[in-house]
């Protein structure tokens, strides 16, 4: 009788480990290109992700995330206001095939920022981390932001010629009146 439940449970304690073993996760390397970046303010930058399947079977589909930090903590960083597209699918990987994804970063603060790349494989709790980049944004001092100027020197002066021109159509027009 007590062989009956000691043989189920010697059955079920084998047949755990070959299941964990068939879902194991394949091994992924992620990075970050290029190594660090200085760039000013405003400017955009293209940064490259690349993922490679290091292990001996396929992998199935991957998601990969950018996340960006002030790593003193003197700013808040909102990385979606540095790009709009946080995470991007990469798709399934074969043994030793790579796959690269691009963004179009552009820093909105300066200062000196961490950058780095996750990849999470479908199904899996296990997350590859990146490499982290040092990426400095340096501020950006201009007399013409985005050409602003021409057009906030010109319009106070057409405003004001349109008016005295108008004062004196309408004083023209009282004086024509009175003679």
């Amino acid at each position: 009788m007590i062989v009956r439940p000691i043989l189920a449970g010697f059955a079920i304690v084998l047949s755990v480990p070959l299941s964990v073993a068939a879902q194991a996760p394949a091994a992924v390397e992620i990075a970050v290109n290029p190594g660090s970046i200085d760039t000013t303010l405003g400017q955009t930058e293209r940064v490259e992700v690349v993922v490679t399947n290091t292990s001996s079977g396929p992998v199935g589909t991957l998601a990969v995330h950018i996340d960006i930090t002030d790593p003193a903590g003197e700013s808040s960083v909102d990385p979606e206001d540095w790009t709009p597209t946080l995470t991007q699918e990469v798709g399934g990987l074969e043994p030793g095939e790579s796959r690269s994804v691009i963004w179009s970063v552009q820093p909105i603060s300066n200062g000196t920022f961490s950058m780095y790349a996750v990849a999470l494989v479908s199904g899996s709790v296990d997350v590859a981390v990146s490499n982290a980049v040092t990426v400095r944004v340096a501020s950006r001092r201009t007399l013409n932001p985005e050409g602003i100027l021409p057009v906030a020197v010109a319009s106070p002066i057409v405003v004001g010629t349109l008016l005295i021109l108008n004062l004196r159509r309408s004083s023209a027009l009282r004086r024509g009146r009175k003679a």
